[in-house]
């Protein structure tokens, strides 16, 4: 293998590891920022080979459509990193509801509840033998 075909490798082997490990992040659904940390990180390697190889299409006999397609998914992961960058902070907690500001409950609890000769309670044993 000419040596720059193995630097070629080698960038290429980088973005794949940088891509895996954005990928992971991705499934572990981390926080806004550190996915623009990986993607941005991906992003550097992958312009990193896409220069290399426009550097060293005629030197290294690689073919100009590696070089153009290398460029398209470079244009594609821009802006996917511009998406998730630029998106500003994370969403703020939801407002209370209305019950949470006036102090009541959704649900009735046992401390809220009230025994006694409702419909409910004659879903447990005959309301005649009361």
């Amino acid at each position: 293998m000419p040596p720059c075909m193995a630097e070629f490798a080698k960038l290429r082997e980088d973005v794949q590891k940088r891509g895996l490990a954005a990928k992971a992040a991705g499934q572990r659904k981390v926080s806004r920022e550190e996915m623009c940390k990986h993607i941005t990180a991906y992003s550097a390697a992958e312009l990193k080979w896409v220069k290399y190889t426009e550097a060293n299409t005629t030197s290294c006999g690689i073919p100009t459509e590696v070089a153009q397609q290398l460029k398209q998914v470079h244009s594609n992961t821009e802006q996917t990193k511009e998406k998730i960058c630029a998106a500003g902070p994370a969403p703020a907690a939801a407002p209370p509801s209305l019950s949470d500001a006036l102090g009541t409950s959704r649900l009735p609890t046992p401390e809220t509840t009230k025994s006694g000769s409702g419909t409910l309670d004659t879903l447990t044993g005959s309301a005649l033998s009361r």
